[in-house]
């Protein structure tokens, strides 16, 4: 009997149900099918801010995600969330709580709803404003929305209210004192159609209302409402043709405000696609026609456009990637697509739809996942369900709606189990399986029993033609049934073997072909990757040496035409897979995709250079609308020949792909196509695909002086906005120390996000410092500057235009125009003064310059450098991103003992000169003692840290120097560390010391204190 291991979620739920018994909670189960398999992020999560109930999100259009709730609002750059208070009396600041609405509308302001009334953004200080506070006494806000001429109506508790954009003043136009008509002043959502009807969603039902005569209408839903109380409508989502959606505290329904009919959806616990919880909390419909739907204790539920079953994301205590709670608050798409959903008590979850299109199956060291990681061959049932063969698991069956999986593995003790668990190809014809092997020749499974008979393998090769009942050889890549139904196979050193009829085993007659030195015309290599039967009875063999014709009836494989000039442009003759898109025949090998016209002989190569993420081409396949899907050996590419595109998708989900293994590609019966890697299984589709290869947008977020955070101020010399809206920084003479922080407005994968940025004026060339967000500069002369600055997303596409800000330094009063002239006033008067006095100030020059200053190399000296490293770690923000070096000069006994001290002299200066052409304007160096020198690197990174430690050492061993007009060649050694937020200077250097000691143990080398 063969192994059969059944794992579904029947048996995996009875025992997490015990554990959630145990504990006393409620969980669904994970879902492995790849239907509904969404991964969530929560992004508040160790953010360390008490945030509790998230209620309202909107993505800004200056690129800043803005997020509201029980903690307050907060402004998220992808990295950090920033609180925003209120400015109560333009002076006297308090903290802001309770957000339940944000709104931005068409003039870029952004309205904020909360227990503490009605406010506006003031964007230049990053404030709230308190406005309309004669409406009501702190209106609680639930929505907002935008008339065509520009006006704000303001849904509230307490009533319905209208901002007129041309007077900028409010009006009530309904409340608790003048309901007009209702039987309840409470609004919770305003939906405006297209036609500019408004619908109000009110705790007494469904309102219209007309802007032009001012009348509310009552609109009566038929067969929702369960009971005799009101029934209440939290939320209204536009639907198809003018309908919309009703969230209501009683299910979900679809209405017809033109025929008034009312379609209800309810939860049932019957049926599993149903609604999840009828209690709803807030609608939104996505760009898609998806309808996204908020529950109170039923997750969020998905309900695809023109299907009427519910697809439910909830939370799950057992599985990553799911919602922070079930009971969800909020639900909005922003401008790139993506979706961000609040919950209570707290949680921010971050959907990437960027990559929708893309599901993974993988193994997980669970019951419920793959028997091994490795795909290395596909195919699919007529009802959807999955045959997997793995590279050392072998046969994964995956019933893609109960979510079982049926493993069916090697057993030594059964001869009626596979023979091997490394699965290269399958083939399924009825309820037969046809597997290919490594190491066990080509068994059939019988789906219905579990039983698998093995055909007969010899390792004896017969060079030529040749016929028996036995394969060959016990390695087989590929199955390729023909039409007279025959099945061919590609082996492993034992060519091409036919295989004439299916019958038993003992029955089998094999006829193989395999390579011969004396029959130039027959198979050129005895490794046949894959083989491809065209419509017209043509059969193409891909080979380690290249892609032939075979004739049967001549028993010959022959180059295709234009032989020459195929092995002129075939990089790599071992060509793993091809595929047929007539009149072209796409050859896919280690070194690019190459395409040849069956009757032109014309052949076309396409590589890295020309867009592709890899040129190792392992499988290949093609959408319903002709594109070309090339599994590489680092992720997947599309190729849409009629513009000749190119798309890449290496990353899935925060990780590497990785490599798609050879021939392991499928297509499933709703046309998504199916990718076998080395890191599981990956499912396209091609139809919802969306592809988001913005340029990240770069955005200032901070400035800092001397370390301390500078607020903008109109009155304030230094920023007089906030910095992402200012053009302009100003210091003067004595806040020459100054950190300017960014961030890329990328959401997907921000840690991944690499920077550059370069001061002009200063700057000659891009400082690419990789996740740094922040750059420090010390002791810039005055005058004007521009900082400007550049993200790349994980991608590597990088920012369209540079984020830029001019930095002013005034000069000392001493260096202004005005005190110039008093100066030539004074010479005129006072010369004699001036004269003393200028001595007497050289003098004190010199003598501070004497105590600071080495007086051979002109550099600081100890002192000096202690000096310059209190700036830095006095602060551990600065301190934490500050290298510390220290250099020495090999064998500098041997050049004094030969040169004398002169000459050692002059060895120090030239040493001088080289480092400092090597290193960074900003850093800092010194000499310490003796031969040994210092050298301090702010806003640096480990990685750039070694890079500019090593160029040191290449540039010191590749100079010549001169000593008494003798030539000689030193080499230098150095140690290097990074320095810890709580950690002292000297620490630092003693650290940087001991790496140095290493690194004089075989000198002309840099060492880092990894050993830290």
């Amino acid at each position: 009997m063969a192994y059969l291991l059944t794992v579904g979620p029947i048996s995996k739920t009875i025992g997490r149900l015990l554990l959630v018994l145990a504990a006393g909670l409620i969980a669904s189960a994970p879902a492995l099918g790849f239907t509904n398999q969404l991964k969530f992020e929560n992004r508040m999560q160790g953010s360390n801010l008490p945030f509790g109930e998230i209620r309202a999100v909107v993505h800004g259009s200056d690129g800043f995600l803005w997020v509201g709730g029980d903690a307050g609002m907060y402004r998220y750059d992808g990295y950090t969330f920033t609180p925003i208070a209120i400015d109560y009396t333009h002076g006297e600041i308090s903290e802001l709580r309770h957000i339940s609405a944000i709104f931005e509308d068409s003039a870029k302001r952004l309205w904020v709803g909360s227990t503490a009334g009605l406010m506006l953004l003031d964007r230049d200080r990053n404030l709230l404003l308190p406005v309309g506070r004669e409406l009501a006494e702190k209106p609680f806000i639930n929505a907002f929305a935008e008339l065509n001429n520009g006006d704000i109506l303001i849904a509230a508790v307490q009533g319905l209210f209208l901002f007129d954009h041309q007077t900028e003043t409010f009006s009530v136009i309904a409340s608790e004192r003048s309901k007009r008509g209702l039987n309840d002043s409470t609004f919770f959502d305003i939906w405006v159609s297209d036609d500019q009807n408004v619908w109000l969603a009110m705790r007494t039902g469904l309102v219209h209302f007309d802007t032009k005569t001012q009348v509310f209408t009552a609109k009566p839903l038929p067969n929702l409402s369960v009971s005799k109380r009101d029934l209440t409508i939290r939320a209204i989502a536009p639907a198809e043709n003018g309908n919309m959606w009703l969230g209501t505290f009683e299910g979900l329904a679809h209405f017809n405000p033109k025929s008034s009919v009312v379609k209800v959806y309810r939860h049932d616990p019957s049926k599993p696609d149903s609604l999840s919880s009828h209690k709803i909390w807030d609608l939104f419909r996505d760009k898609h026609g998806d309808l996204w739907i908020a529950t109170d204790g039923g997750g969020l539920n998905q309900l695809p456009a023109d299907q009427a079953a519910f697809i439910h994301h909830k939370h799950n205590i057992f599985q990553t990637g799911t919602l922070s709670s079930n009971v969800v608050r909020c639900v909005v798409e922003d401008r790139l697509g993506n979706l961000w959903v609040g919950n209570y008590p707290d949680g921010l979850n971050y959907l990437d739809r960027s990559m929708s299109g893309f599901k993974h199956i993988g193994y997980n060291g669970q019951a419920d996942g793959l028997s091994h990681n490795s795909v290395v061959s596909i195919t699919e049932t007529p009802d959807g369900n999955l045959w997997l063969g793995t590279d050392g698991g072998g046969i994964n069956y995956l019933e893609t709606r109960s979510q079982n999986i049926h493993y069916f593995k090697h057993d030594p003790f059964d001869d009626q189990s596979l023979a091997s668990n490394a699965i290269h190809d399958l083939l399924l014809e009825g309820d037969q399986l046809w597997a290919a092997t490594w190491g066990g020749g080509l068994n059939r499974l019988d789906t219905r029993t579990g039983k698998v008979t093995r055909y007969p393998f010899t390792r004896q090769k017969v060079p030529g033609a040749g016929q028996g009942n036995a394969l060959n050889t016990e390695n087989v890549w590929t199955i390729a049934p023909d039409n007279q139904g025959r099945y061919w196979l590609g082996t492993h050193n034992g060519g091409l073997a036919i295989l004439n009829e299916a019958g038993s085993p003992s029955s089998a007659e094999f006829l193989h072909h395999t390579y011969h030195p004396q029959r130039p015309t027959g198979v050129p290599a005895d490794i046949v990757w894959d083989i491809l039967h065209t419509p017209d009875e043509r059969h193409f063999l891909a080979t380690r040496k290249g892609v032939c014709e075979f004739d049967e009836t001549l028993r010959t494989c022959l180059p295709l035409p234009g032989t020459e000039k195929l092995a002129e442009t075939l990089n790599n003759q071992s060509v793993p897979t091809i595929y047929l898109q007539a009149p072209w025949l796409w050859l896919g090998t280690k070194n690019g995709l190459h395409r040849y016209h069956l009757s032109e002989h014309s052949l076309t190569t396409i590589t890295e250079a020309d867009g592709l993420a890899n040129a190792n081409i392992r499988s290949m396949t093609a959408d319903q609308q002709g594109r070309l899907w090339l599994g590489t050996k680092r992720g997947i590419s599309m190729l849409d020949n009629r513009g000749g595109k190119i798309e890449n998708y290496t990353r899935f989900q925060g990780h590497d792909i990785g490599a798609i293994n050879a021939r392991a590609v499928s297509h499933s019966r709703t046309g998504q196509l199916l990718f076998g890697g080395v890191n599981g299984l990956y499912i396209v589709d091609p139809n919802t695909l969306e592809r988001t290869l913005h340029p990240p947008e770069v955005a200032f977020t901070a400035l800092s002086v001397f370390a301390e955070p500078t607020r903008p101020d109109p009155a304030s010399d230094v920023l007089t906005k906030a910095i992402n809206r200012a053009e302009r920084i100003t210091l003067g003479h004595t806040q020459r120390m100054f950190t300017i922080s960014f961030a890329a407005l990328n959401f997907r994968n921000a840690p991944l996000n690499t920077y550059a940025y370069k001061l002009e004026g200063f700057d000659e060339q891009w400082r690419h410092v990789g996740h740094l967000r922040h750059a420090t500069y010390t002791n810039l002369d005055a005058g004007h500057y521009r900082f400007l600055v550049k993200a790349a997303n994980d991608e590597g596409v990088w920012s369209r235009n540079p984020a830029s800000i001019d930095v002013v330094i005034k000069p000392a009063p001493w260096h202004s125009w005005w005190a110039y002239g008093l100066y030539v006033l004074a010479a005129c008067i006072l010369a004699v003064l001036i004269y003393a006095l200028g001595r007497v100030k050289r003098s004190a020059d010199s003598l501070q310059g004497l105590s600071l200053t080495d007086p051979i190399t002109r550099l600081l000296n100890r002192a000096g450098i202690r000096e310059v490293a209190s700036t830095y770690f006095s602060n551990p923000t600065l301190k934490q991103h500050t290298g510390i070096m220290l250099l020495d000069i090999d064998h500098f006994k041997r050049i004094n003992d030969t040169y004398g001290h002169d000459g050692g002299d002059a060895v120090l200066v030239q040493f001088t000169e080289i480092i400092k052409r090597c290193i960074r304007k900003g850093d800092h160096l010194g000499r310490w003692g003796g031969e040994e020198f210092i050298l301090i690197c702010p806003s640096i990174d480990s990685h750039n840290l070694k890079r500019l430690a090593e160029k040191l050492v290449y540039a010191v061993s590749m100079h010549k120097m001169r000593s008494q007009s003798h030539t000689l060649q030193i080499t230098t050694s150095i140690g290097y560390t990074m320095a810890r937020s709580d950690e002292h200077f000297d620490a630092c250097v003693a650290a940087a010391d001991k790496a140095l000691y290493l690194a004089k143990a075989k000198r002309n080398m840099a060492v880092g204190a990894s050993h830290r």
